[in-house]
């Protein structure tokens, strides 16, 4: 049975060795935390898992949420951000070893200026679909 730590450690791995996420945030600045000094860029991320039995098999539907958030450069590092976590992620599958991950979609791209009127966040939503080994 696949975890929620497993696929957080996949997931923590293929962000901070892609070469197009880490010219634009620091390695130090992205997982399920967000900095304590608000460091920006940053990307958080958070996920839910639902099982499900499907002809006796366990299958787990993952949602994924990526909140990018930046100063720099206003709504345009936003844009770059999620363009390179999009070329990280969508139909690209996060393999986990006790589990195959056979589905990886980007449901949804929403950006928008906080109320501060200085930080900009982007929020990418994904699906992915695992079933067993």
């Amino acid at each position: 049975m696949i975890t929620s730590t497993q696929i957080i450690d996949a997931l923590q791995a293929r962000l901070i060795a892609d070469a197009g996420i880490t010219a634009l945030v620091a390695t130090t600045s992205i997982g399920n935390f967000l900095p304590q000094d608000n460091v920006y860029p940053h990307i958080f991320y958070n996920l839910s898992i639902e099982t499900m039995d499907i002809k006796e098999e366990t299958a787990l539907s993952v949602t994924l949420q990526f909140d990018v958030y930046s100063r720099e450069s206003g709504a345009y590092n936003v844009l770059q951000i999620c363009d390179a976590l999009q070329t990280a992620m969508d139909g690209v599958p996060l393999t986990i070893a006790s589990g195959d991950c056979f589905s990886t979609t980007m449901l949804s791209f929403a950006p928008q200026l906080e109320a501060d009127g200085k930080t900009y966040l982007a929020t990418q939503i994904y699906t992915l679909q695992y079933g067993d080994s």
